[in-house]
């Protein structure tokens, strides 16, 4: 038997076996997102500017099911008013300005439920919390320095979103519950759009059950 055959034979017995069990499904996602951190007025002013993130979705289940998706994100922000952040330094203006962009590795972990279900399509809902890891400062144009932030943040999120085909497309929401600066009692909310393809699962299966059906 050759490589192939035995692969799609493989294939033919997890199928049966998720059959009972649920499903695996795997694939790349991709998304932009807008992030906002929520501080006292006695602190900097700062307004929602577009970020991105890369990452893999992996799901196991049936209607209700869990989902974990590994990413790498940057969060971005339009910032003024730093000099309520940390002292100027000489030359500096007290309307400082600029974009200021943080870079994580996050793992947001779900459980979700299909709330209307066909063979190609269905809508879900989930909820479930992020785990996020400082990397670096992208742009830092107010000598922020990494010590300024909090490594690690932890996010209660929510999602919503469609699976069409292989094609998952998420709305997501999470509000972090640890101070992102040291310094101050901020919190950060972002929202995301998310695009995933499913590489690898349920049609993967359907096809190695249809040519070896036994």
């Amino acid at each position: 038997m050759g490589r192939k055959p035995l692969l799609l034979s493989y294939g033919a017995a997890l199928s049966a076996m998720l059959g009972a069990q649920g499903q695996v499904e795997i694939g790349p996602l991709a998304g932009v997102n807008r992030s906002i951190t929520v501080i006292g007025e006695q602190f900097a002013k700062r307004s929602a500017s577009p970020g991105w993130m890369v990452g893999a979705l992996v799901r196991f289940g049936g209607r209700a099911f869990a989902e974990a998706s590994p990413q790498f994100i940057t969060v971005s922000e339009m910032t003024e008013g730093m000099e309520k952040l940390r002292p100027l330094a000489p030359g500096e203006s007290p309307s400082l300005r600029g974009k200021l962009s943080v870079r994580y590795l996050q793992m947001p972990v779900m459980a979700c439920f299909k709330v209307y279900q066909q063979e190609d399509l269905n809508v879900h809902v989930g909820m479930g919390g992020t785990f996020a890891f400082l990397t670096g400062l992208r742009q830092n144009p107010f000598l922020l320095q990494r010590e300024d932030f909090h490594t690690t943040d932890v996010a209660v999120t929510g999602k919503a979103g469609v699976d069409f085909n292989r094609f998952i497309v998420d709305f997501q929401y999470a509000y972090g519950l640890n101070p992102r600066l040291r310094h101050t009692a901020s919190r950060m909310q972002v929202i995301s759009f998310q695009v995933a393809y499913k590489l690898w699962g349920q049609f993967v299966m359907r096809r190695a059950a249809s040519i070896f059906p036994g």
